[in-house]
């Protein structure tokens, strides 16, 4: 009896130290597994880590990419007429004076939503409307322009629409910013049109240039070249508009719609206003980018050119053609 519990006792010993062998054995080789999951977990956290960073890197990527093509085709619009070959060391002096200059970019800088403008001329016997028109004035004869809604703009925002017209002061500006030349030559630029209108007063044509523009604030009309303030949205997008009416190849009245006014800079009334002024005074579009007449205003220095004077000239003297060539 005693011989067969010593046997029972001594096989169930020796199946309890098997079945812990096995167990000590499943233990490590489940301990082995959970370093190896920890391990693989780590990894995947490193590899998500990496991943979130590269998302975030092609996502700034993608933000710069989309800001240098809208640059790009920004600066293609300005140059889809007009190709300019520049040599390596004319470029070098163009960036030095850029990096050199830059207080006299300030005014303005680059405009990120250039301002559109239109203009129509209505005839009111249905001829065909020639590119230019001209006011015909008597040599004493005063233009008036009217500003209605002037309650939409504050004090200095009129005063600066008065500017545009008004101004007599001048500005000289090297030609190489503006593309018209080499560093060291230059223009002279004039910031309100009474200054051009001096100028031009000057010169022989056969019609009058206008000599005198005078500014009101009323409602009731009055006046030849009205200028309507609006905090309206343009339905095609234009910041300005002007209509003129015209009869037998004259002006009779035009009038400048500046749109959204509550949401323009100073400084975008001033170009804007100072651009339908020319439409105004019988100017159309001009094809070169860098010039205030242009269609979508884009210019550092939207003053009023060498080149806008000429138009003036050609237009007042009865030239045929409908084009000024620009010599800068």
């Amino acid at each position: 009896m005693q011989t067969e519990n010593k046997n029972y006792f001594d096989s169930k010993l020796k199946d309890l130290t098997q079945e812990n062998f096995l167990w000590k054995d499943v233990s490590e080789k489940l301990e082995e597994k959970a370093k190896q999951i920890s391990s693989e977990n780590e990894h995947l956290k490193n590899q998500i880590s990496r991943d979130q960073f590269t998302i975030k890197e092609l996502s700034q990527e993608n933000i710069i990419s989309e800001e240098h093509t809208s640059i790009l085709k920004s600066v293609s619009l300005g140059k889809e007429r007009k190709i300019i070959f520049l040599s390596v060391p004319l470029i070098l002096v163009m960036l030095i004076s850029f990096i050199v200059i830059p207080s006299m970019m300030e005014p303005y800088g680059i405009i990120e939503n250039p301002l559109k403008s239109k203009f129509i001329i209505e005839n009111l016997q249905g001829d065909k409307v020639s590119t230019f028109m001209r006011w015909k004035l008597l040599p004493q004869d005063t233009l008036v322009a009217n500003i209605i809604n002037s309650e939409l703009a504050s004090s200095e925002q009129i005063q600066i629409i008065k500017n545009t017209i008004a101004s007599t002061e001048s500005l000289v500006i090297d030609d190489l910013l503006q593309h018209k030349g080499s560093k060291g030559t230059s223009s002279t630029y004039y910031i309100g049109w009474q200054g051009s209108l001096d100028h031009l007063s000057l010169k022989n044509t056969k019609y009058n240039i206008p000599k005198k523009i005078d500014i009101i604030e009323s409602k009731n009309g009055e006046g030849q070249i009205i200028i309507i303030l609006s905090n309206e949205m343009d339905i095609d997008g234009y910041s300005g508009y002007t209509k003129s009416v015209v009869d037998q190849n004259q002006i009779l009245k035009s009038t400048i719609t500046i749109y959204n006014m509550d949401e323009l800079s100073s400084s975008q009334i001033e170009t804007i206003m100072r651009h339908e002024f020319g439409h105004a005074l019988g100017l159309a579009h001009s094809t070169a980018p860098e010039d205030l007449m242009y269609p979508t205003i884009q210019s550092n220095y939207p003053y009023i050119s060498q080149c806008d004077i000429d138009a003036m000239i050609a237009l007042y003297d009865g030239k045929g053609s409908s084009e000024v060539i620009c010599q800068k």
